[in-house]
């Protein structure tokens, strides 16, 4: 998987924390299939934000992700259990400052950035190879989710939830 994708890579239009995403994870697919080979095909499609941990084996990048992504989701729900008994948690205060937003949509959008973040720091010493490739994928499906959210729709659906209703 030494492949470089030099004109695929430049090619990719630039993206930015919170943009619209620039094309569905499908019309990156679709594009990506025009460039590489199969094998970094195969791998590519590995990089999913929801993909289990053993599935990442081919690429660096992507092993270093889901180890993060695991360890993040494990430390959110140490600190919701502890807040559930009513005890205290330490942690770190990035997510001290990130549980404490006043609604789960800017918690939601927070956490996000932190991924984000720890994306644009794994990939900088890659370029135009599959990590990179890896890297942008990530992040296209991240504005991807940040575009579903929709304040008025997840507020109808809180309060369809927490309505109590009395016979």
């Amino acid at each position: 998987m030494s492949n470089k994708y030099y004109y695929l890579g430049a090619s990719l239009p630039y993206v930015s924390f919170g943009d619209d995403p620039p094309f569905s994870r499908e019309g990156f697919i679709a594009e990506c299939e025009k460039w590489l080979s199969p094998a970094d095909m195969q791998a590519l499609l590995s990089a999913d934000l929801h993909c289990r941990e053993e599935k990442c084996e081919g690429i660096p990048l992507l092993r270093r992700w889901k180890s993060f992504d695991a360890a993040l989701k494990a430390e959110l729900a140490r600190i919701r259990a502890a807040a559930k008994k009513g005890e205290g948690y330490k942690t770190s205060d990035i997510l001290k400052n990130i549980m404490g937003k006043e609604t789960p949509l800017l918690m939601e959008r927070a956490l996000e950035k932190l991924r984000w973040i720890f994306i644009e720091e794994c990939s900088k010493q890659y370029f135009y190879d599959i990590n990179a490739l890896a890297s942008y994928f990530l992040k296209v499906q991240i504005l991807e989710r940040l575009a579903t959210f929709n304040k008025d729709e997840g507020e109808k659906f809180f309060y369809s939830l927490c309505e109590v209703k009395y016979e």
